[in-house]
């Protein structure tokens, strides 16, 4: 699920990624495991909100307390961030997750099923790698 997840956010060792949700912990370990030293919790998180270039949420949660990890965690992140959202299989949420994370200005690039649920990746909307570089 992980190794997924670090697919689908893109993500590389040099960006600080913040975990958050039900497994946080067990997702900092393994990103420190793959050599993502700048990994953090919301719980340890030292650096000041708006510093991280990802999120990584993941748990079992209804639609709603998808949502409240979500607005917790969105002042971490910055202009440019991507969030990868675990689902569990038995969570009827997909839908709503999306309308949640349009609500907070994102929008869901990719997906994909894994053995116990699906990821989700969004980033935020406003984020044009073309323009910023023109």
């Amino acid at each position: 699920m992980l190794d997924a997840m670090i697919s689908l956010a893109r993500l590389a060792k040099t960006r600080r990624v913040i975990v958050t949700g039900s497994d946080a912990f067990g997702l900092y370990l393994g990103l420190l495991d793959r050599g993502f030293l700048r990994a953090a919790t919301t719980a340890i998180s030292r650096a000041p909100c708006g510093q991280h270039d990802a999120a990584l949420i993941a748990g079992r949660y209804s639609t709603e307390g998808l949502e409240g990890l979500l607005k917790r965690v969105v002042p971490f992140l910055t202009a440019r961030a991507t969030i990868a959202v675990w689902i569990d299989s038995g969570a009827p949420c997909g839908g709503k997750l999306q309308a949640a994370l349009e609500r907070l200005g994102f929008r869901i690039e990719a997906g994909t099923a894994c053995e116990n649920g699906f990821i989700v990746s969004a980033q935020r909307r406003d984020f044009n790698p073309l323009a910023k570089a023109a």
